[in-house]
């Protein structure tokens, strides 16, 4: 699966099909952590590291946006699991460049690092991606709680969670797929009546 997706990354954009990301790790260990590439080749040359903006995120390429929603684009990080960078839950890994001004930002942010990093995570499951400081402040409440509360019963709860999560958002990115079409088409032709009805109206 993993092979046939990254093809498809290679067929949509010039670049490599994964790519590799400095990540921050248990007592603050820097490692480089795999993934499926959804953004264009070379996207943050000229900004440095700086958060997505959700949906609408310019950067992100269609096979890219289909992979983020269902978090395959995650897969190749078991790599990182049989090195023993990262376990299957935990908080998960921020990018050094990041950390650094969220450490002064944030207070008790390092204590996320007392635990090996996962693929996925209490948190992940309860809240969307970080677009914040805000949200990165409500994001560490759960993980200090995982870390705090660490036991086999949690995670092979947030596993069974994590399972059914991604069951569900890959239906729903397939569904999207089949009619997206209409979608584009519908939006088209709403608009070309605003623009008719504008043009109509008396100055």
């Amino acid at each position: 699966m993993i092979g046939l997706f990254g093809l498809l990354v290679k067929i949509e954009s010039p670049g490599p099909a994964f790519y590799r990301q400095r990540r921050v790790g248990r007592g603050g260990r820097v490692f480089w952590i795999y993934k499926l590439r959804s953004m264009k080749h070379n996207c943050e040359q000229g900004t440095g590291a700086v958060w997505s903006s959700g949906k609408e995120d310019p950067r992100v390429t269609r096979i890219g946006r289909f992979l983020r929603d269902t978090h395959l684009d995650e897969l190749p990080q078991l790599l990182n699991v049989l090195k023993l960078q990262m376990s299957l839950i935990g908080p998960r890994p921020e990018r050094p460049e990041l950390i650094a001004s969220l450490e002064q930002d944030v207070a008790h942010y390092r204590d996320r690092l007392l635990v090996k990093p996962g693929l996925t995570g209490l948190a992940q499951m309860q809240l969307p991606p970080d677009s914040d400081v805000q949200s990165v402040k409500k994001k560490l409440a759960y993980d200090r709680y995982y870390v705090q509360q660490l036991s086999f019963l949690a995670d092979v709860r947030i596993m069974l969670c994590t399972a059914l999560y991604m069951c569900g958002a890959l239906s729903h990115a397939l569904g999207q797929l089949l009619v997206k079409q209409y979608g584009k088409e519908v939006e088209r032709d709403y608009l070309l009546d605003l623009i008719e009805e504008q043009q109509q109206q008396p100055a």
